[in-house]
């Protein structure tokens, strides 16, 4: 019997972190939900230690970590409900983490795509997420609304935003067929991006919903300042800008961020301590960037993983 909501989560040899997640599903009391768990890279896996928590519980094993967009598709593909609600294995539902965005994407068919108010799990009252504004075509920045805010009546409400942000995303199965799976060029960080501007060239809109609410351990899986990080989210953001920009305006963003933003990074690594992973993996970042750009057959989404 299909659920309404299909909840599916990604883990990466996290499984302290994902637990807690499942602990708070259960906490909500409903029996509504299908939840789904991708767990990647791990070779000896028992399901039992999901099942303990949620017996119905749907586990999907792959021994490689084949990235968060590609985790997320095996998810997609195996949910059974109406509404789809991906979420980071280190985020904790609440109360009211489901219930608006089923309303917002009922109510109006226009949304295709819908985030929660994202506030941080150590500080509850401050906001990591209230929306994201659309990207620079100069610089490839945007910026995020709301974040560090303490919450107030001003993000309790919901409106169009740029993006949709990857720790908590809802949207109707339906649309997938519309849409497409998450993009998979980028094997992590930039994938919500992507997802957004897939589901803007099919005409639906990305929505904030401030009355649904979700708590974020902001960089569990990855670290705050990691090799890996500064790998992903240097070259991703080439890739980005070359699918979101026009013909005329990529080679603009391209010379700013070869001739401003790396040499910037760069320099403020060098002047910090133990920094030389970091500047390496920027560097590599950029240089595999431009192999992507003379010859996409050249890429490998997964290389970063080197950083590790």
């Amino acid at each position: 019997m299909s659920k309404l909501v299909s909840i599916i989560t990604v883990n990466y040899k996290n499984n302290a972190v994902t637990l807690d997640l499942l602990h708070s599903i259960v906490g909500l009391n409903r029996n509504d939900l299908e939840v789904i768990v991708v767990e990647l890279g791990s070779q000896n896996f028992d399901p039992s230690i999901y099942q303990a928590i949620i017996s119905d519980i749907v586990v999907i094993h792959n021994k490689e970590n084949l990235g968060f967009s590609a985790g997320n598709n095996l998810g997609i593909t195996k949910a059974s409900g109406e509404f789809l609600y991906l979420v980071n294995n280190d985020t904790i539902l609440l109360r009211n983490s489901i219930d608006p965005l089923i309303k917002i994407l009922n109510d109006d068919p226009t949304i295709g795509i819908v985030s929660p108010k994202i506030k941080y799990y150590d500080e509850p009252n401050t906001i990591q997420y209230a929306g994201y504004t659309l990207v620079d075509t100069l610089t490839g920045r945007n910026k995020t609304i709301g974040e560090y805010a303490k919450d107030n009546p001003e993000y309790n409400h919901s409106y169009e935003v740029g993006f949709i942000h990857g720790a908590a995303m809802m949207t109707k199965k339906e649309y997938i067929s519309k849409v497409g799976l998450m993009p998979l060029d980028y094997f992590l960080y930039y994938e919500e991006l992507a997802w957004s501007d897939c589901f803007h060239k099919q005409g639906l809109k990305t929505y904030y919903e401030g009355n649904a609410e979700i708590l974020h351990k902001e960089s569990m899986s990855v670290g705050k300042n990691s090799p890996l990080k500064e790998y992903f989210i240097f070259r991703n953001r080439l890739l980005f800008m070359k699918h979101y920009t026009s013909s005329t305006q990529f080679p603009i963003f391209f010379i700013f961020i070869s001739i401003f933003s790396l040499p910037k990074r760069y320099f403020s690594l060098l002047f910090q301590s133990n920094t030389k992973n970091l500047r390496k993996a920027l560097l590599t970042g950029y240089t595999d960037a431009i192999s992507y750009l003379i010859n996409t057959k050249n890429h490998i989404p997964d290389k970063g993983l080197k950083f590790l």
